[in-house]
């Protein structure tokens, strides 16, 4: 195989080294910023799985809350009739109220 050589002049050689060396810079901040992304997502993988296991012992506390805590039914009829019953008072206050003026 035989070998072949061009000729560059001065600013040729000097434009190339620098287009050279610019890509250099990028592929190593490249590389550094894929390092940090890394380093990010295993933190927040991390913090997730703690994340998970909090919400699976305050899950576990709660059932044990309920066991501990009395069973209350409410009644939805009581609320309404209680509601009914400060609708009424509070229109027969306005009626006794337009009888005195």
């Amino acid at each position: 195989m035989k070998s072949e050589y061009v000729g560059l002049s001065y600013g040729e050689k000097v434009f190339a080294q620098k287009n050279m060396l610019q890509s250099q810079l990028e592929f190593l901040s490249s590389i550094e910023s894929l390092k940090a992304y890394k380093k990010l997502r295993s933190e927040e993988f991390k913090l997730k799985v703690e994340l998970k296991s909090k919400i699976g012992s305050l899950l576990d506390d709660l059932k044990r809350l309920e066991k501990i805590l009395p069973n209350i039914e409410y009644k939805a009829d009581v609320v309404k009739k209680k509601k009914n019953d400060l609708e009424r008072e509070i229109a027969e206050i306005r009626r006794k109220l337009a009888k005195l003026s």
